[in-house]
């Protein structure tokens, strides 16, 4: 295979269709070698994103998300009592893009993204693509004394204290 710079600009990344994309969309750890489907859902799903993505600032998106896998609750404790480093996330996703060649920060791109993206799965990852600046970047642990799938990871955006979302949304999808 051959690697080619893509350049996302900001009306991609922060287009509503993109951000309406994200939601209850589910978490991986790591990129799986597909995509995200009902027929492999159980098989990759580490968790799911919420539904209230927002602008942090004029680069970042931040959403709240649910962990549901307990040994990838470990994972995101044991690396937060060892080291101040940013869990990293990556997005699964399609989009469309052009044949472009430009610079942005210094940077040579050979295609540019266009239109919205269509978000597949967010996946936890070493080292993404975008670096340390996105990834987990607030957590709070909240057990109800059982050890299985109660046992939650919860991010809040700008220090608001949100109560964890339910599958219900997602069941109600289902149910349509």
């Amino acid at each position: 295979g051959m690697i080619v710079n893509v350049f996302r600009p900001h009306d991609v990344v922060f287009n509503d269709a993109t951000q309406e994309s994200l939601k209850m969309q589910p978490m991986t750890y790591h990129h799986p070698h597909e995509q995200v489907i009902a027929d492999n859902y159980a098989n990759h799903s580490v968790g799911f994103l919420g539904e209230n993505p927002k602008k942090l600032d004029d680069l970042h998106l931040g959403i709240n998300y649910k962990i549901t896998d307990s040994a990838i609750i470990e994972y995101i404790e044991d690396k937060k009592k060892d080291s101040n480093s940013n869990i990293q996330i990556s997005l699964g996703y399609n989009a469309n893009f052009i044949d472009k060649k430009g610079s942005y920060d210094n940077q040579d791109y050979d295609y540019e993204f266009i239109g919205a993206m269509d978000i597949n799965h967010c996946a936890l990852v070493e080292n993404g693509r975008c670096g340390d600046s996105v990834g987990i970047l607030d957590n709070a642990i909240k057990t109800n004394g059982d050890k299985s799938m109660r046992k939650e990871l919860k991010k809040t955006v700008n220090d608001e204290i949100e109560e964890p979302k339910t599958v219900e949304p997602l069941k109600q999808k289902i149910s349509q």
